[in-house]
């Protein structure tokens, strides 16, 4: 296997003005090549990922998130699926807010209410962590899991996608400000 396999003689960054169009080009012309290898050992191909980007951000917009909302996104194990969160938050047209796992809750309030976060997709915290979350910004609307928990009511991002697969919901096309 070729070690370098995010290597290509096409360049997508001249064709795109996002990073989700920099996927969804490169999906095209390279859909079964490697882009994540997570630590798990599980490999996500170009394919793979627009296809995950897509039915998470349909996800997200029908849970009502839009152009402008500020979404946490809050790290748990080294895998692709915060990279997918990554990219389908922006396709949403929404702000991406990543904070470190590792904040203690009062640091993470702090950091939401300051931000006005509408949502949070998250690890590596405890479900009672989350739900006081919630309770205490007025702001946030909904939390998701990173990982599924088979014990909480909290719906996971694997819940998103699936809600997402099969929609005809199509997030905004979000375009960036040119600069005069």
């Amino acid at each position: 296997m070729d070690s370098n396999y995010n290597a290509s003689e096409r360049s997508f960054a001249k064709d795109s003005e996002l990073i989700c169009d920099l996927l969804d080009t490169a999906s095209k012309t390279l859909p079964a090549k490697i882009l994540f290898r997570d630590s798990s050992g599980r490999t996500t191909s170009y394919g793979e990922a627009k296809q995950l980007v897509d039915n998470l951000a349909r996800g997200l917009s029908l849970e009502g998130f839009q152009a402008g909302d500020r979404v946490c996104l809050i790290g748990g194990q080294n895998n692709s699926d915060w990279c997918i969160s990554y990219l389908a938050i922006l396709k949403v047209g929404a702000v991406v807010v990543p904070l470190d796992p590792g904040l203690k809750i009062g640091e993470l309030l702090i950091l939401l209410k300051d931000c006005e976060a509408s949502g949070i997709i998250g690890g590596g915290k405890t479900i009672d962590m989350f739900k006081r979350l919630q309770a205490e910004i007025p702001s946030l609307r909904k939390i998701f899991l990173l990982n599924r928990d088979e014990d909480s009511d909290i719906p996971s991002l694997r819940d998103l996608i699936a809600g997402g697969q099969g929609q005809t919901i199509n997030p905004p096309r979000v375009y960036r400000n040119p600069i005069a």
